[in-house]
């Protein structure tokens, strides 16, 4: 059993500007713990993997595909492989998501 807090996982900016931690990758998926903070923007791209989020903490403008729509905590977002999403912070505080990916 591998078992670690999320505060002690490594901080990295991910390309698109924005705080994340890598929590678990398999080779087939992957879950990541993202923190977008006021004025961050994750521009839509698409993934050859299937996305879901899962918003913990803040508010924020998600889009999938042609879709926006706003999400805030306790939201589940589910992302189609190869349909661009992407996140906006438009609030003044923090937008804490965990995102899983799978194959």
């Amino acid at each position: 059993m591998k078992i670690r807090k999320v505060s002690e996982v490594e901080q990295k900016v991910n390309p698109h500007g924005v705080e994340a931690r890598q929590l678990y990758s398999n080779g087939q998926g992957m879950v990541m713990h993202l923190t977008l903070n006021p004025g961050d923007i994750i521009p839509p791209h698409p993934s050859s993997m299937g996305a879901c989020f899962l918003v913990l903490e803040g508010n924020g403008i998600v889009t999938i595909g042609d879709e926006k729509s706003e999400a805030g905590p306790g939201t589940v977002i589910e992302s189609p492989p190869g349909t661009p999403h992407g996140w906006h912070n438009n609030t003044g505080g923090s937008l804490k998501i965990v995102v899983f990916k799978t194959g």
